[in-house]
C-alpha cells in the first residue's frame, strides 16, 4: 500500500507543474541560446546525437503507421 501512496503523491504534485504554463518567450529563447553557447563540444555533440535518435524514432513510427494503413488497404 505505501508504494501506492508514494505513487499517488508523485503525480498530484506533477499534476501541478502540468497546468502551469508552458508558454516559451523570447527571454526564454535568448538564454536558451546564450546556455548553448557556453557548452563545450562533448555536450553539444550529445544534445546534437540524442535529438538526432529521438527525431529517427518519430519518424520511423510515423513511417511505420503510414505502412501499416496502406498494407490494410491492400487486403
Amino acid at each position: 500500500m505505501g508504494v501506492f501512496d508514494v505513487s499517488q503523491s508523485v503525480i498530484n504534485n506533477a499534476g501541478g507543474l502540468i497546468a502551469g504554463s508552458t508558454e516559451v518567450t523570447v527571454d526564454m529563447m535568448a538564454e536558451f541560446e546564450d546556455s548553448l553557447w557556453e557548452m563545450n563540444p562533448g555536450p553539444l555533440l550529445g544534445l546534437w546525437l540524442q535529438t538526432f535518435i529521438v527525431g529517427i524514432t518519430m519518424h520511423a513510427r510515423d513511417y511505420s503507421r503510414l505502412y501499416n494503413k496502406i498494407a490494410l488497404h491492400c487486403l
